[in-house]
């Protein structure tokens, strides 16, 4: 007999390690199947709890669509099932299938349109063969590595190579010569998979685009309305040789402070991938002329907390507003307020003598204004790549302007910084 309704979330976890489930942090949800070895364990709005509560989460032991869809089919003895979404791009499709199967009146959108979502490689060939008025970098597309050096020269160096599951700065390189492609190589698809990817062997080639990056927030209805709820700047951090990229820091703003052109964009870019009831990140550099140029969109929720930073900024709650949409309704995304916010994380190059669960005792005490948050990831980090181990925490500040978030921040950094060397 089913005894009550289940929103569930498919996401991921790898060698025992519980990775950022987006958006479990924001909604109440019922269950959430996730890939993995580790049997069975209670989330709390994406917070793991010592003791049981109402959110349950279930680990399988593969990322196969035909496992997970046997969790949920069992679940659907006891639940009735309301909405199934992704937690990442690995399991966009697989969430459509759940879907048409097991809440078909949930399915906006068809198998075509969630693959664009799902690999980069088919986001900009259709994009690009369909003629869209969405500005890419130059590109091409290859699953031979001995193509590589062919398309970076016809593109001319600096190359950005990307693996087509690469997500967060990792799996994203940049390589400078013929020889420096072959190593980067070596280690781009291993870094995918480190990270919980499934790496499908295709290599995207790029030109760089050098302007300043932003990440643009919204919702799309089950009719296509978009729905820009806000943006935020990026920090992008290199690595020593130039050769990877790392988000060190956001600046979110609310839609009152985007300009006119950047919604227009955003309007572009997911009426022209034909998403439906869904929410949508959009990551965006300018080039030399200032237009926003498309580096990448995902039919989800943000990393990083940025739902977190743009419930500060604006008093929206994103996550209720994607399941809204998820469900097919209209939510309201009236601005309660008109803020910025601001996130910077602690990397181990500062953090490395803290001793990280310490600390986070005394954040409250040390920083009784600001919201800080500290977790060290117990992982290796391959050499000369990004991983996850590259970030061990995280403040969050907000305030009345850009200036002032941006130098709480770095009172808040300066000050973590003085406490690791004297830890």
């Amino acid at each position: 007999m089913k005894t009550s309704t289940a929103i569930i979330q498919i996401g991921h976890s790898r060698d025992g390690r519980r990775y950022y489930v987006e958006p479990a942090h924001q909604l109440d949800l019922k269950i959430i199947v996730i890939e993995g070895p580790d049997g069975k364990a209670i989330f709390e709005r994406g917070e793991l709890l010592q003791e049981p509560a109402y959110d349950e989460v279930i680990f399988t032991e593969s990322s196969e669509p035909d496992c997970i869809l046997e969790k949920i089919a069992a679940l659907s003895q006891h639940y009735t099932i309301d909405t199934i979404i992704p937690g990442f791009e690995l399991y966009t499709l697989t969430s459509r299938i759940a879907t048409e199967r097991f809440c078909p009146h949930r399915a906006y959108n068809s198998p075509e349109v969630i693959e664009r979502f799902r690999f980069k490689s088919l986001q900009r060939q259709y994009l690009r063969d369909s003629g869209a008025n969405v500005l890419q970098p130059n590109f091409a597309v290859t699953k031979n590595a001995n193509d590589v050096s062919r398309y970076a020269n016809q593109i001319g160096y600096p190359v950005i190579l990307k693996a087509d599951d690469s997500g967060g700065g990792f799996g994203v390189v940049q390589a400078f010569s013929g020889e420096d492609c072959e190593t980067k190589l070596k280690g781009l698809l291993d870094i995918t998979l480190d990270n919980g990817l499934s790496g499908n062997g295709v290599i995207l080639v790029e030109e760089p685009i050098t302007g300043d990056e932003i990440s643009l927030q919204g919702i799309v209805d089950k009719n296509g309305k978009v729905d820009l709820l806000g943006m935020s700047r990026k920090l992008i951090v290199n690595g020593e040789t130039g050769d990877r990229f790392m988000e060190s820091q956001h600046l979110l703003c609310s839609i009152e402070d985007i300009d006119q052109p950047i919604r227009d964009f955003a309007d572009q870019v997911i009426q022209s991938l034909g998403l439906r009831a869904s929410a949508f990140h959009i990551d965006a550099r300018y080039n030399t002329n200032g237009q926003p140029v498309l580096i990448e969109t995902g039919a989800r929720l943000s990393g990083a907390n940025i739902p977190r930073l743009l419930k500060m900024a604006t008093g929206l709650d994103w996550g209720e507003s994607a399941l809204a949409v998820w469900r097919g309704e209209t939510p309201d995304t009236q601005t309660q307020h008109r803020r910025f916010a601001g996130l910077r994380f602690i990397t181990p190059t500062c953090a490395q003598s803290a001793k990280g669960y310490q600390f986070n005792l005394n954040c409250d005490e040390l920083f009784p204004d600001t919201t800080v948050r500290m977790t060290v990831f117990n992982s290796e980090r391959p050499g000369g790549y990004q991983h996850i181990a590259d970030r061990v925490g995280f403040v969050e500040v907000s305030g009345t302007s850009p200036t002032a978030v941006e130098k709480l921040l770095e009172s808040v950094s300066r000050d973590f910084r003085m406490l690791s060397r004297a830890a």
